[in-house]
């Protein structure tokens, strides 16, 4: 077993806290950000769509009329509608 002996100053913690010599590397920061955001974004589809799948039951549950669920529905799509092209032209 071969020993290497760090000054401290030179020491850096990985993240189990153990003391390394090499940071990560940028490659693998890049590779574990994109593995999180898709993660985020999966769980945020999840949710939506469940809340989506739901609405119609919940909403005649509460006693609302056929038309009162379809403008609910028309209000939810133009809303979409309109946060995706304000959301576009902000990337523009």
């Amino acid at each position: 077993m071969r020993v290497t002996i760090m000054k401290y100053q030179d020491a850096k913690l990985n993240h189990s806290g153990n003391p390394s010599s090499t940071p990560d590397s940028p490659r693998k920061i890049a590779f574990q950000s994109i593995i999180l955001m898709g993660v985020v974004s999966l769980l945020g589809d999840i949710t939506y769509q469940g809340v989506r799948s739901i609405a119609g039951p919940f909403l005649s549950g509460l006693g609302a009329s056929t038309a009162v669920m379809g403008i609910h529905e028309t209000i939810m799509r133009a809303a979409v509608a309109g946060l995706t092209g304000i959301a576009q032209r902000g990337m523009a």
